[in-house]
């Protein structure tokens, strides 16, 4: 490529703001593999491999992208954090579009790919394989579809967003927030209420439902196990601190030095007429979520709210005065990733989390520690057993992190794979499973002393460089003298929570 064709290239609205989400990308591709798998992604992994119209506490999704991204490149922490890092960079991209479709210069626009970028938000999210990240992607596409229908008036783009939001459906159950956020958005606004008389929005609601249909399906010949696990996790949330931890936490995704923009951004949204109809949106859908949600689940509206605030720097009269904030923008929010860059990226080396006390301030990074470990510990209590005995033993684990690491892991070490009755892992154990001997991990004796007739303590887990997490100090038994089978005990067992 000549010099002529680069410079052309570079003078394209989009040119800066592809440059920009490629920073993103790139920072991810050089952090990714820092840290071992999280166990949110060996859950995954493992969903992926047993495929369904739909699991206990997400959609279908992310296992299949899971299922395609270890097809691809095998089963690793970094080609498993790819996709989401490529996701990642696409929402800082949408960032800079909305900016554009509410009219922003090109400067404005890669201002705000900048300030997204920066958000501890995403750059605390995108380095791991979860639904976040996902369902960010599928937030950011259908806010900026709405803000081209607003431009544009083509109501065809409803189309595109019916296929988004059936996605985004299929990927994270909080999108319904944003729906009705939407659906706020059109009675608020005649712009897009005049679509409403052609057939394209109601098609585009057709083509969500249609997509959606299968998990619902599914959630039905389940008798509605989401629902329940929704319930329990709600009461998770409520003990965990409710609505104040979540504006702490919302507050803190947005950046504290970047939160004047915020709120610079929310009012410019809701005192101009055109673009009342997002801001209405962004106050909804928080709202929506604040009783009984995460701060995280609204957070994609960041970048919508980002861009108004930075539309709002652009308008400023005074040349002068609107390069000064422009500077105070970029410059705190590096000052804010610079302070807050060992709590949002894998930077520092796990050898250092406890010192550092980084395995308490982001249990993200503790849950990526040991995994291996563990399934070696179990693997040195299964081995001990006489062969005969392992012939009819199967691992039990408390949980899906624990069951996932014995079966990513277990396999070099002769482990069989473990069963768990931690929500979806609960439909994953063998029918009429023969097993006479149960060697468990993270179970107390007390939870299994009402089927084993004997239990022995024969290990606990240690996790190496004195990290703390979840797993630390769990303890290993084994179960023998069964007073009923595994089969009998199953449904006792169930936690969907």
């Amino acid at each position: 490529m000549n010099v002529a064709a680069v410079r052309r290239w570079w003078q394209r609205p989009t040119a800066p703001l592809l440059l920009v989400a490629a920073v993103k990308f790139a920072i991810h591709l050089a952090t990714n593999g820092v840290y071992g798998f999280q166990r949110d992604e060996m859950y995954y992994v493992i969903s992926g491999q047993h495929p369904a119209l739909g699991y206990v506490d997400y959609p279908p999704v992310t296992p299949m992208l899971a299922w395609l991204n270890t097809s691809i490149f095998g089963i690793s922490p970094w080609t498993l954090r790819l996709f989401p890092a490529l996701a990642g960079a696409v929402v800082v991209f949408l960032a800079g579009m909305c900016a554009r479709e509410m009219g922003s210069g090109r400067g404005i626009a890669v201002l705000t790919s900048l300030v997204t970028l920066m958000s501890p938000l995403l750059l605390g999210a995108n380095w791991l394989f979860q639904t976040v990240t996902f369902d960010q992607l599928t937030w950011l596409i259908a806010i900026y579809l709405l803000l081209r229908i607003l431009r544009t008036g083509d109501a065809r783009l409803f189309l595109v967003m019916g296929i988004d939001v059936g996605i985004g459906l299929e990927t994270k159950l909080t999108i319904l927030a944003l729906c009705l956020g939407i659906v706020a958005a059109v009675l608020v606004s005649r712009d897009l209420r005049l679509p409403l008389r052609t057939r394209y929005p109601w098609i585009g609601m057709v083509i969500a439902l249609a997509l959606f249909a299968p998990n619902v399906a599914w959630q039905i010949a389940n008798d509605f196990p989401s629902l329940t696990y929704i319930r329990n996790h709600s009461v998770d949330i409520s003990n965990g601190g409710g609505m104040l931890t979540f504006i702490a936490d919302f507050l803190l995704y947005i950046g504290p030095l970047i939160l004047p923009l915020w709120i610079a951004g929310i009012i410019f949204l809701l005192r101009n007429r055109r673009f009342r109809p997002v801001g209405v949106l962004t106050v909804v859908t928080i709202l929506l979520l604040l009783p009984e949600g995460k701060a995280y689940y609204p957070a994609p509206t960041i970048p919508l709210v980002l861009a108004g605030g930075c539309i709002a720097v652009g308008r400023i009269v005074s040349r002068t005065r609107r390069r000064q904030v422009t500077g105070l923008v970029v410059a705190g929010a590096f000052i804010q990733l610079a302070v807050l860059l060992p709590v949002i990226l894998p930077v520092v080396p796990t050898s250092s989390l406890h010192t550092f006390n980084l395995d308490k301030l982001r249990q993200d990074f503790a849950d990526t520690v040991g995994w291996p470990d563990l399934a070696s510990q179990v693997a040195a209590v299964y081995n001990r057993l006489p062969v005969s005995q392992r012939a009819t033993t199967s691992i039990l684990a408390s949980n899906y992190g624990e069951a996932g690491a014995v079966d990513i892991y277990g396999g070099s070490e002769h482990l069989p794979q473990a069963i768990s009755p931690h929500l979806t892992f609960w439909y994953w154990k063998p029918a009429n499973l023969d097993a006479t001997t149960l060697v468990t991990v993270g179970f107390n004796p007390i939870d299994i002393a009402f089927f084993c007739g004997t239990v022995t303590r024969a290990g606990t887990v240690v996790m190496p460089d004195s990290v703390v997490n979840q797993e630390a100090a769990t303890p290993i038994l084994i179960c023998t003298n069964l007073r009923e089978s595994i089969n009998a005990a199953w449904p006792s067992l169930r936690s969907f929570s």
